[in-house]
């Protein structure tokens, strides 16, 4: 419940997962934050550990766009 408001009151508007902690075990995820970049078939092609700027994010889409 304070994640779901915590993501309101910062105007959040994207899909987020929260675990329990056994997806993050599974996925071997050490730091928060950890995004993950998916597939259009749900396969992990790259993650980003730590807090990621607008503009690292833009680099890194264009980067898996081939772009």
């Amino acid at each position: 419940e304070r994640a779901r408001v915590s993501m309101e009151e910062m105007g959040v508007n994207y899909p987020v997962y929260l675990d329990d902690g056994d997806q993050m075990a599974a996925a071997k995820v050490a730091t928060m934050p950890t995004t993950f970049f998916l597939a259009a078939d749900g396969s992990v092609v790259a993650r980003e550990s730590g807090e990621v700027t607008a503009g690292e994010l833009a680099d890194l889409l264009g980067q898996l766009a081939g772009g």
